[in-house]
C-alpha cells in the first residue's frame, strides 16, 4: 500500500508540472518550462530525459537540462550538468556545459563552442601544431570546423615569437584562414621589451603584422607634431596600412587637432549664448540660452584621459572620456566653431557629427515659456548634420516657486531644430537610440533597473 502511495503522488507531481510539447526540431517532450515568440518555441527546460542528436553525437539530456532552438529547428544552444564524449574537428573530448558557457551550434548544425573537461590539460590540433588546452574553458570553432579560439596551458612555447610562452590566462584566437589572431605572451622578445607589455594581449592582422598591443607605461606617440602620453593600460591599435586605429591619451591642459577635429584645454561653460541658426547648439526656440554648470568642468586637478578611434583615411570617428573617479568627466572639442563639453563624440566618415554625450547636460531655457526647461543627455545627427532626435528630460516649474514640479525623461523627435514629437520613456544617459538605412529612428533602449541590462523596445 506505501508503494502504490508513492507512486501515485509522483505521477500527480509529473502531471502538475511538466508540459507535453513538440518541440521545433519534430521530438516530443515534456517540459518544466519554455520560452516563445510568436508561437515559435525558442528555448525549453526539460521534465524528463530525452534523446538528441546532433552533428557531433547522440546525446540522453536529462531533466532539468536546457536546449534553445533556431527557427529552422536546428539546435542552438545546451546545458546540462553530465560530461558527454563529443565528437569534435580536433577530435572526441569530455564536455560539459553551464549557463554561462553552454554547448553552442551554428544554425547548420555545426558545432561552435564547448566546455572542456577533464583533470588535466588536454591535447588538440590547432591551426599552429598539436597544442595543451586548459580544461573549463571554453574551445570554440568557425562553422567550416577551423579552431577559432581556445585557452593555451601553461609552458608552452609560441614558435612565432621567439623566446616567450603563452599566458595561459589569456586566450589564444585565430583567422578563419589559420592565422593567429590575438594571443599573450608572459614575455616579450628583448627587442621589443622597451615597447610591449608582457602577459597583455597582442593583436595581429591576417597577414600577420602587430595591429594592437599594450604598450609600457610611460610610451608617448606623436600626432600633428604634439606627443602624448599613452595611458596605462590600455591598447595602441592600427589598421593594416599601419595608421593609428585606437588609441588612449593624457590631453591634459593642451591644444590640438586629432583627424581634422580641434580639442582644446578652454574650458567649455565660457560659451553662454547659443548662436542663432548654430546647427548644433540653436537646440530649441529663437532666444534660448545655454546653461553649462561650472561643477563638473574640468578645472584641472584631474587629467583629462579620452580614447580615439579614426577611420582608415585618418578621420576621427570617435572620441570618448576614459572616465573614473580620478579622472575628469569631459573634455571639450570644437565643431563648427563653437566649443562643446561632451563625454563622447562619434563621427561619420565624412567628418560630420553623428552623435554626441554631453558632459554636463545641456540645460536649455526658453524666455517665451519660462516654466519650461528641457535637460539633454545626447543628440543624434544624420549624415547631412540634420538633427534627428535626443534623449533627455523636460522639467516644468511650478509658477508658484522655484523648484521643480514635475520632471519626465523622454525622447524628443527633432525638425529643421524644432522638437516636432515627444516620446516618454524611462530613459538615461547611457540609453541608445538605433536608426534603419534611412535614419528613422526605430528603437531605444530603456533602463531595466539595478545592474540588469538595458531594454530594446521599438518606436511605433
Amino acid at each position: 500500500m506505501k508503494k502504490l502511495f508513492i507512486s501515485v503522488m509522483v505521477c500527480l507531481f509529473i502531471t502538475v508540472t511538466s508540459f507535453a510539447i513538440i518541440l521545433p526540431n519534430g521530438q516530443d517532450a515534456n517540459v518544466k518550462s519554455f520560452k516563445e515568440t510568436n508561437g515559435f518555441i525558442e528555448e525549453i527546460v526539460l521534465a524528463t530525459p530525452i534523446q538528441i542528436s546532433t552533428a557531433c553525437g547522440d546525446f540522453t539530456m536529462n531533466g532539468g537540462s536546457t536546449i534553445s532552438f533556431y527557427e529552422n529547428g536546428n539546435i542552438k544552444k545546451l546545458i546540462f550538468s553530465e560530461v558527454f564524449d563529443v565528437k569534435t574537428p580536433c577530435g572526441i573530448l569530455k564536455v560539459i556545459a553551464s549557463k554561462e558557457t553552454p554547448m553552442q551550434f551554428y544554425e547548420s548544425g555545426n558545432l561552435k563552442q564547448i566546455l572542456v573537461f577533464g583533470v588535466s590539460p588536454v591535447q588538440i590540433e590547432t591551426p599552429i601544431g598539436t597544442m595543451k588546452c586548459r580544461q573549463k574553458k571554453p574551445l570554440t570553432f568557425y562553422e567550416n570546423g577551423n579552431v577559432e579560439s581556445f585557452y593555451p596551458s601553461y609552458n608552452q612555447s609560441i614558435s612565432f615569437f621567439p623566446g616567450a610562452q603563452f599566458y595561459d590566462a589569456n586566450i589564444l584566437s585565430f583567422y578563419q584562414n589559420g592565422n593567429v589572431k590575438e594571443f599573450t605572451p608572459t614575455t616579450v622578445p628583448e627587442s621589443l621589451k622597451a615597447q610591449i607589455k608582457p602577459k597583455m594581449p597582442i593583436g595581429l592582422t591576417e597577414t600577420g603584422s602587430i595591429a594592437s598591443f599594450v604598450p609600457v607605461d610611460g610610451t608617448t606617440i606623436t600626432i600633428n607634431e604634439t606627443t602624448f602620453i599613452l595611458y596605462s593600460g590600455q591598447p595602441l591599435e592600427f589598421y593594416e596600412n599601419k595608421n593609428y586605429k585606437k588609441f588612449t591619451i593624457d590631453c591634459t591642459g593642451k591644444d590640438f587637432s586629432i583627424g581634422g577635429t580641434l580639442f582644446s584645454s578652454v574650458s567649455a561653460d565660457n560659451i553662454k549664448k547659443v548662436k542663432s541658426g548654430d546647427p548644433l547648439l540653436d537646440m530649441h526656440k529663437e532666444g534660448a540660452t545655454l546653461s553649462l554648470s561650472n561643477s563638473q568642468q574640468n578645472d584641472g586637478t584631474k587629467p583629462q584621459i579620452v580614447m580615439f578611434e579614426l577611420y582608415e583615411n585618418g578621420n576621427l570617428k570617435s572620441a570618448r572620456i576614459f572616465s573614473s573617479y580620478k579622472t575628469a568627466e569631459n573634455f571639450t572639442c570644437q565643431y563648427d566653431n563653437d566649443f562643446l563639453s561632451a563625454a563622447e563624440i562619434i563621427l561619420y566618415e565624412n567628418g560630420v557629427l553623428n552623435e554626441i554625450s554631453y558632459s554636463p547636460a545641456l540645460q536649455i531655457n526658453s524666455e517665451k515659456d519660462k516654466y519650461t526647461s528641457y535637460k539633454f543627455w545626447k543628440s543624434y545627427y544624420n549624415p547631412e548634420g540634420k538633427e534627428i532626435c535626443r534623449i533627455g528630460a523636460e522639467n516644468k516649474v511650478s509658477p508658484q516657486g522655484s523648484f521643480y514640479s514635475t520632471s519626465e525623461t523622454a525622447l524628443f523627435f527633432v525638425t529643421d531644430g524644432k522638437i516636432t514629437r515627444t516620446i516618454t520613456a524611462k530613459v538615461s544617459a547611457t540609453s541608445k537610440v538605433f536608426f534603419d538605412s534611412t535614419y528613422k529612428p526605430i528603437a531605444y533602449t530603456v533602463s531595466a533597473g539595478g545592474n540588469k541590462p538595458m531594454i530594446k523596445k521599438d518606436i511605433d
